[in-house]
């Protein structure tokens, strides 16, 4: 996590203390200087502007598990520990989550997360499950469980994620190979003849 003084406290707190009445896309730079009672000159030392300010706190934020798990966290501890931030942070991450710039950000700080700690970019498909997911989240007032919604993003993920390469093909192979009496058996379909029969195709 990276250490901040007292002036970035100020302007980060600020800015999500507008976000408590004001979209993203509305919040104007002069409101957060003007609130945090700084000038434009010492806002611009620390942030861009306030898509970098909102990225930033976005990053240090999603990746608060690195210091509660370290280097050896789970797949698992980290996207519950994500998702649980994003629900304790519910102002900041509903603001951003509905807005066109905002979800780009957590898109954007996501990958940065999975790029600092892995040395790997989050795959593309990957990233549009998890906006997909805390898209729905979010409509939903984060009211579902953490654990329902961690559930739901990892049935979700691609089987490229999960499964190497050589199981993929493996899985493949073998359903190629099912025939229809396997399919019937597994979804409890009834007998064909019976379904002829009801349209009176059977006799």
């Amino acid at each position: 996590m990276r250490v901040r003084n007292e002036v970035e406290d100020k302007i980060e707190k600020s800015f999500i203390s507008i976000l408590e009445t004001v979209p993203f896309r509305k919040v104007k730079l002069t409101n957060i200087i003007k609130d945090a009672n700084v000038s434009h000159q010492t806002f611009y030392r620390y942030y861009e502007d306030k898509y970098d300010l909102a990225l930033k706190i976005t990053n240090e934020k999603l990746s608060a598990f690195s210091d509660i798990y370290g280097a050896n966290a789970t797949w698992k501890e980290i996207t519950i520990s994500i998702l649980y931030t994003i629900k304790n942070n519910s102002v900041l991450f509903k603001r951003l989550i509905k807005d066109d710039d905002g979800i780009n950000i957590i898109k954007k700080s996501l990958s940065n997360i999975s790029e600092h700690f892995t040395g790997n970019s989050l795959p593309t498909h990957t990233n549009a499950v998890w906006l997909s997911v805390l898209n729905e989240w979010c409509e939903q007032n984060f009211k579902i469980p953490v654990e329902e919604t961690y559930i739901k993003l990892l049935q979700n993920l691609p089987t490229c994620e999960i499964l190497p390469e050589e199981e993929i093909e493996k899985h493949l192979n073998n359903y190629e190979n099912h025939t229809l009496s396997f399919f019937m058996q597994n979804s409890g379909a009834a007998d064909s003849s019976s379904i002829y029969k009801r349209e009176g195709k059977g006799r």
